[in-house]
């Protein structure tokens, strides 16, 4: 026995030459006077002189730190009650990350083997449960060494045997502890389920579990012979969704959860990289649509107004009284003409008739709104921007004096910020669905993670989004998707491993495409100006334009018929007055 062990280590030491790591001797037993440990430790150091040997008694806790460096922990112990076995174990070891520390379990005081069985069963149990995978149960029977590896296994795998003279032939280290990762002989994934699409979710079309991580774990588990199965089901309209999902990562009754939309903090929990990239969108209401009226009442306040016509009125009655006493050479005539122009007033040309004074006046003051007005629609036309002023950034957003339905994370991130208690204090979490219908009668912005919102923004029945909401322009606080396994699982270098061979490979790529075409979601293509009919001018948008054209026209027509009448009526008069003396001539 003690030859097969320090031909472990030694061929432990062959295969990793960079560093002679440290040989744990945990010693559990009753005070019997056993000589057997002694020996063990002088064949150790006689055998492997640079190896540090550390001899530890059930009294001392086993703690994950420095010991999980270890090459080998050896435990040796005389007890054959397990129960009472079991309560020093858990005393002496804690669950850690063991990773390549390999556990060797020798029971030296069984009496009967009905004993010996139960307690190496046991003990295969408890490696299992602290973490500990490259672990066996090494016995001595009438001159044969009997390997016990995992219980649970079948009979013919659970035992091995050779003679103790064969020792330097059965001591090959890669035989005795098999890389357990590469084959996890039908080993079943536990995981907790949240609905969460794109990632995992029931497809109505397929009727099967579906989604982009889920295809990826039954890659690797159809190739690591695993399988996995939904063990436990969790609504994410559950308040306390997130304490419930760390209870379940932390005492080990699941392995894993595919769902990613609950944070963790990573020197907590482990967390597998997909290297999805998302991050946070906004989804804000529309604002009124700008029309005529809209462009020409909104800008200029009742002070502007009153400037204006104010103004008018002033180069009115300034122009009466400048053309009498100033010529129409003199620059300060001129510099007035320009202002008087600017201003909406015709030039201030002499020897002008008052009819046409007020014709040319409205000419230009209409041309002056109505050419401003007509212009401001086409530039937000062909920008896209005519639904009014819409934020560009999420610091516009915030800076503004909206109210947020935000994301519970989004939410945490901001709630210990000193800048931002007054956007804080404008946030309603989200409980449950957003009721969109009551966002935007209120006119509140809903910020959440960018999958969620894309895929109610395309697949809301219920409620038209895209009628009433827009998306912010840029996608913020962006972050990987990370789904977190069970406190110091064995799993993780091995998923984060096949991750990234799957995302490598472009699979990834593939599935999340028909993954997307089973939730039916639309895509957002840019459409060219021409062939987008929403960009084009409505009547709602120039009938104020049409209007006040028809109007003046009409007035202009009255005018000029007045005009013409008035003319006709001189000539007619004057006709008359001439006929009228005539006469007066004749009968003289």
């Amino acid at each position: 026995m003690a030859q097969f062990i320090s031909s472990l280590i030694k061929d432990s030491n062959d295969q990793d030459q960079s560093a002679y790591r440290n040989v744990v001797l945990l010693r559990i037993d009753e005070g019997n006077n056993s000589d057997f440990f002694d020996i063990v430790t002088r064949e150790i150091i006689e055998e492997n002189p640079f190896n540090p040997i550390i001899n530890l008694r059930n009294d001392v806790k086993l703690k994950c730190t420095p010991y999980q460096t270890a090459s080998f922990i050896f435990i040796l112990s005389d007890i054959t009650s397990w129960p009472k076995l079991n309560r020093i174990l858990d005393f002496s070891i804690q669950n850690c990350e063991w990773g390549s520390t390999k556990f060797i379990f020798i029971p030296t005081g069984w009496v009967n083997l009905n004993e010996l069985n139960l307690v190496s069963s046991n003990m295969c149990d408890f490696f299992y449960k602290v973490g500990a995978w490259n672990s066996i149960v090494l016995t001595e029977y009438k001159q044969v060494l009997v390997i016990l590896w995992d219980s649970s296994w079948e009979y013919s795998r659970r035992y091995r045997k050779f003679y103790t003279k064969d020792v330097s032939k059965g001591s090959d280290i890669k035989s005795i502890f098999p890389d357990k990762l590469r084959n996890l002989n039908n080993y079943v994934f536990n995981v907790l389920y949240i609905p969460h699409a794109p990632r995992i979710y029931l497809s109505k079309k397929l009727r099967i579990l579906n989604g982009i991580d889920v295809n990826a774990m039954e890659e690797i588990t159809k190739r690591r012979g695993a399988h996995f199965q939904i063990s436990h089901y969790v609504s994410p309209l559950v308040p306390d969704v997130i304490s419930i999902f760390t209870e379940f990562l932390n005492n080990g009754s699941i392995d894993l959860s595919l769902s990613t939309i609950v944070h963790f903090d990573s020197s907590i929990h482990k967390l597998i990289n997909t290297y999805d990239e998302n991050g946070y969108c906004a989804l804000i209401p529309i604002p009124a649509r700008l029309t005529f009226w809209s462009f020409i009442l909104k800008p200029f306040d009742w002070y502007s107004w009153g400037f204006m016509v104010m103004s008018i009125a002033a180069c009115s009655i300034a122009w009466k009284l400048l053309k009498r006493n100033i010529n129409s050479d003199s620059p300060f005539y001129f510099i007035f003409g320009v202002v008087a122009t600017f201003v909406g007033q015709s030039i201030p040309f002499r020897n002008i008739r008052g009819s046409q004074q007020l014709l040319l006046q409205l000419c230009i003051l209409m041309t002056f709104i109505m050419g401003n007005a007509f212009e401001s629609l086409i530039i937000a036309s062909m920008s896209r921007a005519r639904d009014g002023v819409r934020f560009k950034s999420i610091e516009k957003l915030l800076q503004s004096n909206n109210s947020y339905v935000v994301d519970p994370v989004f939410h945490y991130l901001f709630e210990n910020s000193e800048q931002a208690k007054d956007v804080v204090s404008r946030m309603e979490l989200i409980n449950g669905l957003v009721d969109y219908q009551h966002a935007y009668d209120d006119s509140k912005a809903v910020i959440a993670r960018c999958d969620i919102l894309e895929l109610q923004y395309y697949s809301n029945n219920k409620f038209d989004i895209p009628e009433y909401f827009y998306f912010l322009p840029e996608k913020f606080m962006p972050f990987y998707e990370k789904f977190p396994l069970k406190v110091l699982s064995n799993f993780y270098e091995m998923l984060q491993k096949d991750f990234n061979k799957i995302f490598e490979s472009g699979l990834r790529q593939h599935w999340n495409y028909y993954v997307k075409q089973d939730l039916k979601k639309k895509y957002d293509e840019e459409q060219d100006f021409i062939e987008n009919e929403e960009y084009f001018l409505k009547m709602v948008d120039i009938q104020g334009i049409f209007s006040i054209l028809i109007f003046a026209y009409l007035f202009l027509i009255l005018v000029f018929m007045c005009e013409c009448i008035w003319g006709k009526k001189r000539v007619i008069m004057t006709r008359l007055l001439n006929i009228a003396r005539r006469l007066r001539r004749c009968f003289r």
